[in-house]
């Protein structure tokens, strides 16, 4: 049999053999970078390139006081905090007031395993796309967590941040967030917020899944959204994640330096609860810089005692909004499970297949009834614990019992208690989630 020149096997091979490994230690002096004698941080970032990976010991800890602990601006690195050493995640630690701890800069970088600890100090946690001065697109974030930030009066510091915002027409596509944890945060735990200093930057095709953000809005200034979404953002999916114990539990919007507007945005599967200001909000910060895109809420379970649990307002334009299968329930005496105020614009709202359950205050209301009439609902059930005598819903100031939501309001609707379970899986129904 006649063999192949070596020249010729190692044209044909694939590119990934030359992948190099790069393992790093906090006191970290190797030249060589291996587990044996691992190198430093600086010396692995300045080496590594396409397809190769940067291992941290994960029982270590690397520190800055100013501009970052890591930024990677070389595109195809991974960096991987939890595979080398003992630990479970290496740690990143802001010792001062930084830009933000990781700032993720390039194409196609993978970042995972990792304990960003802010530590009480002015700084963002990771920013994706942030700080990228050109188009980058394929970064993932996984198995992270990320805490405990504080922000002075004027500053606008966020657990993780995905969208362009130190150039102007900067791109942030396919972005992948999954099985990371943000809290302790004094602005948002998940801001997917292109820029609000710059014309014509995205975020686009982004994914959250199985993540949680709590303990926003920590230093009390109403601004702590577990998740906030604002401006262009194209194609965002949340899924099968939980928001809780912030400010506002979810926002979808557009800000007051109006850039953009948001559709495409799927939340699913996720539950949004116990938020003190509102469980989930939609609708602009500004009433002249209106939604346009399209919002699909399905599928997630939304209850508190404080706040709405679903507020909308604003200039909606010509959006389409759509609410299904909803679970929600207030367990307050002052809010409602669902709230239209002073809706602007032409949209197309959808109300179906949703629950909606108070202990002791109305289920709705609607500021106008030009407010009622933009919403189409059908086959929801709404039910009232403290009985069918008491007022149920309201339009214009004028309040409704039980039996007007089916009799006035909804023909298609019921008002009978839904009988939930208690925790036992009906039959047939099985999963983690």
């Amino acid at each position: 049999m006649k063999k192949l020149p070596l020249i010729l096997i190692l044209l044909i091979l694939p590119y990934s053999v030359w992948a190099t490994n790069y393992y790093i230690a906090a006191a970290g002096s190797g030249e060589t970078c291996s587990s044996e004698t691992p190198c430093a941080l600086a010396t692995a970032v300045a080496a590594a390139g396409n397809e190769d990976t940067i291992f941290f010991k994960s029982d270590d800890t690397w520190e800055s006081a100013s501009n970052h602990v890591i930024n990677a601006t070389t595109a195809g690195v991974s960096y991987d905090g939890s595979t080398y050493g003992t630990g479970t995640r290496a740690t990143l630690k802001a010792t001062g007031a930084l830009d933000a701890v990781v700032k993720l800069s390039a194409s196609t970088l993978s970042f995972k395993g990792f304990n960003i600890d802010m530590n009480s100090q002015n700084t963002g946690g990771i920013h994706i796309g942030t700080y990228a001065t050109s188009d980058v697109s394929g970064i993932t974030v996984d198995d992270c967590k990320v805490h405990t930030s504080r922000i002075p009066s004027g500053s606008y510091n966020y657990g993780i941040h995905v969208g362009g915002y130190t150039a102007a027409n900067v791109d942030v596509d396919t972005v992948t967030i999954t099985n990371t944890e943000v809290y302790d945060t004094g602005h948002e735990a998940f801001a997917i917020y292109p820029t609000w200093t710059r014309a014509g930057c995205t975020a686009k095709n982004v994914i959250i899944r199985n993540c949680s953000g709590h303990g926003a809005g920590i230093d009390g200034n109403d601004w702590g959204h577990g998740l906030y979404v604002t401006n262009t953002v194209e194609n965002l999916t949340v899924e099968f994640s939980s928001f809780y114990s912030n400010d506002v539990g979810a926002a979808v919007g557009t800000s007051t330096t109006y850039t953009g507007t948001p559709t495409g945005i799927i939340l699913r599967y996720n539950l949004i609860y116990n938020n003190t200001e509102a469980q989930f909000t939609l609708g602009p910060s500004d009433a002249t810089n209106g939604i346009t895109g399209t919002v699909d809420i399905y599928g997630n379970i939304i209850y508190g005692s404080a706040g709405d649990n679903i507020y909308i307002s604003g200039d909606l334009n010509t959006s389409t909004i759509n609410f299904y299968n909803n679970t929600v329930y207030s367990m307050s005496g002052a809010y409602y499970d669902f709230y239209l105020y002073s809706v602007d614009g032409t949209p197309t709202i959808n109300l179906k297949n949703n629950i909606f359950i108070a202990d002791n205050f109305y289920l709705m209301k609607f500021n106008t009834v030009a407010d009622e009439a933009l919403v189409t609902h059908s086959n929801n059930i709404l039910y009232r614990i403290t009985g069918s005598t008491n007022q149920w819903y309201i339009i214009n100031d004028v309040a409704y019992t039980a039996a007007n939501v089916i009799d006035t309001w909804d023909a298609t609707a019921q008002n009978t208690n839904p009988s939930f379970t208690g925790g036992t899986l009906p039959a047939g129904f099985s999963g983690t989630y």
